[in-house]
C-alpha cells in the first residue's frame, strides 16, 4: 500500500508541474476578450477550462505492467487534482486548479510500446490530438526519440522515468522545451553508494565487496559504467 501511495504522489508531482508550468504558456496565446468562450480571465492570463497533456507508456510489451500501474496512478491524481477530496493535502481540497481558474487536467494516453517507430507513432497521434505538454516515457531512447520530435513541433515534453545521463549531459539535442525531473543515473547510484557505506558503518557489517546485477539497457549500462569507477 506504501509503494502504491509512492508512486501515486510521484506521479501526482510530475502533473502538477506539468499543468502549472505549460498552462501559463498554453493559455498566453489567447488575449482576454469578454466574448472569448474557450477560456477565463484570471489575473492579467485568460485561463482555459481544462489542460490536455499526452502521455506516452509502454502500454503493451515487457513493460507494460510497470506502464499500467503508472497510469493508474497517474489517473488517481487527476482525479485528487480534478475534483474536491477530503485528503489532506492542498490540491484536494479544490475542484481544479485554483490558481488557474480552477481548471481541470485531462490525460490523452498513447502506447508507446518497445520500439523507437512505436514510440514515434504514439508522439505523432498526442500531438495531431493538440496536448499542451507531453510526459514520458520509461526507455531513455524512446524519450529521446519522442523529445525531438516534440522539439520540431514545438511541444514540451516532460520526463519523469527515464534515468539515462544521456538526457541531461547533452548528447541529445533536445532543446529547452525538454524537462528532466527523473533521478538522474548517477545521482541514483551515488545514493546506493552511501547507503551501502553509511549501513556498513553504522552496523559494523565489514562489507568489501558487492555483487550489481543490472538491465542491459542505456540506464543499466551507465549504472555499471559507474560502479566500475567507483
Amino acid at each position: 500500500m506504501q509503494g502504491k501511495v509512492k508512486a501515486m504522489k510521484k506521479w501526482l508531482c510530475i502533473l502538477i508541474i506539468a499543468a502549472t508550468a505549460l498552462s501559463l504558456a498554453a493559455c498566453s496565446e489567447k488575449e482576454e476578450s469578454a466574448d472569448n468562450p474557450d477560456g477565463m480571465s484570471v489575473g492579467h492570463v485568460t485561463q482555459t477550462e481544462t489542460i490536455y497533456l499526452g502521455v506516452l507508456l509502454p502500454l503493451s510489451g515487457n513493460m507494460s505492467v510497470e506502464a499500467a500501474k503508472a497510469k493508474a496512478a497517474m489517473e488517481t491524481a487527476v482525479d485528487i487534482i480534478n475534483d474536491s477530496h477530503d485528503i489532506d493535502w492542498d490540491l484536494a481540497q479544490n475542484a481544479g486548479l485554483a490558481k488557474y481558474g480552477n481548471a481541470k487536467l485531462e490525460l490523452r494516453f498513447a502506447d508507446c510500446g518497445n520500439t523507437t517507430v512505436s514510440c514515434l507513432a504514439a508522439v505523432g497521434e498526442l500531438i495531431d490530438l493538440g496536448v499542451t505538454a507531453i510526459i514520458g516515457a520509461y526507455d531513455p531512447y524512446m524519450t529521446a526519440s519522442a523529445a525531438i520530435v516534440c522539439k520540431n513541433k514545438g511541444v514540451p515534453m516532460i520526463c519523469g522515468s527515464a534515468k539515462s545521463n544521456r538526457l541531461n549531459n547533452g548528447s541529445y539535442a533536445l532543446g529547452d522545451g525538454f524537462v528532466h525531473i527523473a533521478m538522474s543515473t548517477d545521482q541514483e547510484t551515488q545514493l546506493f553508494l552511501e547507503y551501502i557505506n553509511q549501513i556498513n558503518i553504522k552496523n559494523d557489517l565489514g562489507i568489501k565487496k558487492t555483487a550489481v546485477a543490472y538491465a542491459d539497457n542505456s540506464s543499466g549500462n551507465d549504472t555499471e559504467q559507474l560502479l566500475e569507477a567507483a
